[in-house]
């Protein structure tokens, strides 16, 4: 295959599964075509595909330099994928910043530069992307004993940087570049804008700068490497597989037959048939249509049906085998945490433990944890030495007996997880003993008679 092709094809856009296999390649050596028949280049993820100097002051991401803006597709094409993104960005955020509430300047500074959506869209970048980015504004001349202190704190969107050229991927960039479009950077009226990144030494030359991190655990200190990468083509395959059923269901299942027409009528009259044909027995408003057909003689038309009977089961299986190995690469220990189809109940202990330990070693070690370093990083620039964590969500308890409920929480603590107010005088203060029957008395409650029991009511069954 020749090099103008290959150009020809990575420059084609909105490339689909079926464009996948329409060519071979050839000589089995080429950066675009890894896999033999892949003609998806950001599929190929090899380093030197990855990072691609651009002879423009920066790196390209990818062989289009369109490596985020693909990589957003593929969480709005896959629904199990965009299901995995949503739940570790939702725990990862937990239900917002933990920290001594009395201390206001603290608060206030939170407050001001609304650090709370910053850290969310950090977590959504750190979590699609594999890294994350926020500019720093320092304010001149503020300091505390030596130290600058930071004025303002913005989110950066990471998909829309680049690292300046160092000649080596290992070595860091001291500058990134920021463009809304780099598919037409600096074209007309889009030039790329040059940022420093992060230096403490720098803060009164400089502001403002950008903070960026990402692991090097591949070497590679251009670009991350997406926690999901060994799953690119599953998500692919998971997105095109509905896109084709879609399109066969609005196109009436076709292809189900071919019309043969004896007579060649002109062009004109060819395409008219052609759009009555297609007005009258495709989309699903036609289904169940009868056809009416008028001849004389022999000159009839024909109609032959298309046998799709096992395409059903062969697109299914597709399907099956990339949700499972979507879910592999996410490391999701139990499906049912992201509300996906799981073999085991969900209302058991198994899950509670199946939590634990993807929060542990995925959610706390990957995602929260260098989070909270650069976060807390930044308050203590400013003064603020106080150590802030995450108020963490617990989506799933256990579910215990009566007598483990009766022996260790009080009467009041019970109403508390019923949606009841306590009782008066400290009546409820007491922890009854194990196996004691306790008259909980639902008096008072926090919403007058409602309508269903509050989802946390404990039934003991």
């Amino acid at each position: 295959m020749s090099t103008r092709t290959k150009h020809n094809l990575i420059k084609k856009e909105n490339l689909t599964i079926a464009d996948l296999f329409q060519a071979v390649n050839t000589d089995g050596n080429s950066k675009y075509f890894s896999l033999g028949v892949q003609k998806l280049p950001f599929l190929d993820t090899s380093n030197s595909n990855i990072t691609v100097y651009s002879h423009q002051g920066f790196k390209n991401w990818g062989v289009d330099n369109q490596y985020g803006t693909h990589l957003e597709r593929l969480y709005q094409s896959s629904p199990t994928h965009a299901s995995l993104i949503n739940l570790k960005s939702t725990l990862t955020c937990g239900d917002g910043f933990s920290y001594d509430q009395s201390n206001t300047k603290l608060t206030s500074f939170i407050e001001v530069n609304n650090l709370d959506e910053v850290f969310e869209l950090c977590t959504n970048d750190l979590v699609k992307y594999g890294a994350f980015s926020m500019l720093i504004y320092w304010n001149a001349g503020a300091t505390i004993g030596e130290t600058p202190q930071i004025a303002k704190v913005e989110h950066c969107d990471f998909s829309l940087t680049r690292p300046e050229e160092t000649g080596d991927i290992n070595i860091d960039a001291k500058y990134y570049y920021y463009s809304r479009n780099w598919k037409d950077v600096n074209s007309k009226g889009n030039t790329a804008v040059k940022i420093p990144v992060y230096d403490i030494t720098q803060a009164s030359k400089q502001s403002p700068q950008l903070f960026v991190w990402f692991s090097k655990k591949d070497g590679n200190h251009c670009f991350p490497v997406e926690d999901y990468r060994s799953a690119l083509k599953s998500i692919v395959l998971e997105g095109e597989i509905q896109n084709f059923w879609m399109n066969n269901v609005m196109n009436g299942l076709v292809p189900s037959g071919i019309f043969t027409l004896t007579q060649v009528p002109d062009d004109e009259a060819r395409s008219q048939i052609k759009q009555q044909i297609k007005r009258d027995f495709t989309t699903t408003d036609n289904a169940g249509k009868y056809i009416c057909l008028f001849s004389e003689g022999d000159n009839k038309p024909t109609f032959t049906p298309i046998s799709t009977d096992n395409n059903a089961s062969i697109y299914d299986s597709l399907s099956q085998n990339a949700v499972q190995k979507i879910v592999s690469a996410h490391q999701l220990n139990s499906p049912a945490l992201a509300g996906l189809p799981s073999n085991g109940s969900i209302f058991t202990n198994e899950i509670s433990t199946a939590f634990e330990y993807f929060y542990n070693t995925i959610i706390k070690k990957n995602y929260q944890n260098p989070l909270l370093r650069a976060f807390n990083k930044i308050f203590s620039l400013n003064g603020y030495n106080e150590k802030v964590g995450i108020k963490n969500l617990n989506p799933i308890q256990y579910i215990f007996s009566e007598n483990v409920i009766l022996a260790t929480l009080s009467k009041d603590e019970i109403r508390e997880r019923m949606g009841y107010n306590a009782l008066p005088n400290g009546e409820g203060s007491s922890i009854g003993s194990n196996g004691q029957t306790i008259n909980i008395n639902p008096t008072q409650p926090k919403n007058p008679t409602p309508a269903t029991p509050p989802q946390n009511q404990i039934t003991g069954r």
